[in-house]
């Protein structure tokens, strides 16, 4: 068997007014088992089947085609075979009884699991190479996810509004973390970053988040990655940092951040980085030679870390810092 749809495959057809699952003329209820030798799960193939409550895919499927089980809200467990190469998008969304999820794929569409509202659990395998936009967004039960070193990219808003995530952390193989990946992750406390890039409102309003790693990894956090962290304690650049540019409002109105070291790397750090950090006191710029904004920085001024978090957050907040280094 190539495909398992109403379309390709007329034992199979799907009763559109009653949302229903037939097969030779029999209603399919509970737990389902794709047969093996099938290849491809079809577009839509069970889109809206409120009966089903488990699937069980074979490891004969290499495809599931997008929405394939959309919008299946009594759907609490789905085990996907390990020779899946691409969950495509929406192929999970809207299964709002969806409990736990152990995915294999290299890689996971847009919007593949969004608004699986009664995720818990998800393994995420040594398989995955990418994850698309939008792929867990309002997962509101996800409580903590592990992302392998298989995975070499995390899409935009990949885990917005997953507003139960308390902890992340990204490996060193993550070229890119997209725009606002985290945003609205409000009950996030602490993550661990090691990817290359920090994009654009990354972790936007993550209002729970405490503590933050940036490891050696990462070159560049976009402009407001951590804006409006209102909680945000500590920020701290682990081993020989290679951060070369903060952009505008990184930082903007962390105003629980007391302190922070700017590593030498640093060549720009751009407009209202730093604004609103009222509690900002403490600034040690690991390399306090070099600065100038519209002049030159003295650098006795940014060797006193009282006057450095002065001028980065209030006199020169709304400047472009450039720093000449060796």
């Amino acid at each position: 068997m190539d495909s398992y749809s109403d379309i390709t495959n007329p034992l199979y057809a799907v009763n559109a007014g009653t949302a229903k699952l037939y097969v030779n003329d029999e209603e399919v209820t509970g737990d389902v088992n794709i047969p093996a030798g099938t290849t491809k799960i079809g577009y839509a193939a069970f889109y809206g089947l409120i009966g089903i409550t488990s699937i069980t895919i074979p490891e004969s499927v290499i495809n599931i085609n997008e929405s394939a089980f959309s919008d299946c809200t009594g759907l609490q467990t789905v085990t996907i075979g390990e020779n899946v190469q691409s969950i495509d998008r929406y192929a999970f969304s809207g299964c709002t009884s969806l409990q736990t999820a152990t995915i294999n794929a290299q890689s996971i569409g847009a919007n593949a699991f969004s608004g699986c509202t009664g995720l818990q659990t998800v393994t995420i395998g040594e398989n995955v190479q990418s994850i698309g936009d939008d792929v867990f967004s309002g997962c509101t039960g996800i409580a903590s996810v592990t992302i392998p070193d298989s995975v070499t990219s995390i899409g935009s808003r990949a885990f917005s509004y997953c507003t139960g995530l308390q902890e992340v952390t990204i490996p060193e193989s993550v070229a890119s973390i997209g725009y606002g990946a985290f945003i609205g992750c409000t009950e996030l406390q602490t993550a661990t970053i090691n990817a290359q890039s920090i994009g654009g409102s990354a972790f936007y309003e993550c209002k729970g988040l405490q503590e933050v790693t940036i490891g050696e990894s990462v070159t560049y956090i976009g402009e407001s990655a951590f804006q409006n962290c209102t909680n945000l304690e500590t920020v701290t650049f682990s081993g020989e940092s290679k951060l070369y540019e903060i952009r505008e409002r990184a930082f903007k109105n962390c105003d629980h951040l007391t302190a922070i070291i700017i590593p030498a790397s640093v060549s720009q750090i751009y407009n209202g980085a730093f604004e609103g950090c009222t509690m900002l006191k403490d600034v040690a710029f690991e390399d306090p030679t070099g600065w100038n904004v519209w002049r030159d920085i003295p650098e006795k001024q940014l060797r006193d870390h009282a006057t450095a978090a002065e001028l980065l957050t209030t006199t020169y907040a709304n400047y472009v810092w450039d720093h000449k280094t060796n």
